[in-house]
C-alpha cells in the first residue's frame, strides 16, 4: 500500500485516482486493520463477494486494471501484480504519464473470456459468502471447496477456505504468502 500512496499523491493533480479493493469474504473486521496501519489517504473498498472477480474474470490477486477517464481498460494483469516491481511500476507510470494524451498504450498481458465453469465456480463462491454470513462456516466451506474442485486455479477461492482453516496466516499480523504458495506447489490445497 505505501507504494499506491506514493502513486496517488504524484499523480492525483494529474486527474489520475487510485482504488483498492480486497477480496474477502471474512469481512471488514479482517481487512481494517491494514488498512488502518497503511492510512491511504486513497480510496479503499471490500469486495466480499468477489463481485470483481467475476466482472474481470480473474481468480488470483494482487491484480491491477488501469482505465482510462472514458471508462475503458487499457491494462490489466491478473494475479502476481506487485507494484514494487520495477516491471509493473514502469508500466503503471508510463500509463499514468501518457494517460492524458491520445496514445495511451494499450498494454494488456492477457486475454480475458468468461467461461461457465467460472461462472459455475463464482456462483459457489457467492453463496459460500452468505453461508459465512449467517455464521454457518462449515457449510460456506463445503460451497467454496466445490468452486475450487471447479476451478482449482481459483486462488480467490482457495483465499477463502485457507483463511477459515488457517487463520494464523492471514490475520495474525502479515499474511503468510509463502505459505499459500507451498500449499499449491505440494497440492495440499
Amino acid at each position: 500500500m505505501p507504494v499506491w500512496q506514493e502513486f496517488y499523491l504524484a499523480y492525483r493533480d494529474k486527474g489520475i485516482d487510485v482504488v483498492t479493493v480486497s477480496v474477502d469474504a471474512q469481512g471488514a473486521s479482517k481487512v481494517r486493520p491494514y488498512i488502518d496501519s497503511a492510512t491511504p489517504t486513497y480510496v479503499t473498498l471490500l469486495d466480499e463477494l468477489n463481485e470483481l472477480g467475476s466482472l474481470f474474470n480473474f481468480m488470483a490477486v494482487p491484480n491491477c486494471i488501469l482505465i482510462d477517464e472514458r471508462g475503458v481498460v487499457e491494462y490489466w494483469k491478473y494475479g502476481g501484480f506487485d507494484i514494487r516491481k520495477d516491471s509493473y511500476k514502469n508500466t503503471v507510470l508510463e500509463w499514468a504519464e501518457k494517460s492524458n494524451t491520445d496514445d495511451s498504450p494499450k498494454l494488456n498481458d492477457d486475454e480475458s473470456s468468461k467461461s461457465k465453469r467460472k461462472t459455475t465456480a463464482d456462483q459457489y463462491f457467492q453463496l459460500g459468502v452468505e453461508l459465512y454470513k449467517q455464521g454457518r462456516v462449515e457449510a460456506a466451506l463445503e460451497q467454496w471447496k466445490k468452486g475450487s474442485s471447479i476451478d482449482p486455479a481459483n486462488w480467490v477461492i482457495l483465499k477463502q477456505i485457507w483463511a477459515v482453516e488457517h487463520p494464523e496466516k492471514f490475520y495474525d499480523g502479515s499474511v503468510d504468502y509463502c505459505w499459500q504458495h507451498q500449499q499449491v506447489v505440494n497440492g495440499d490445497c
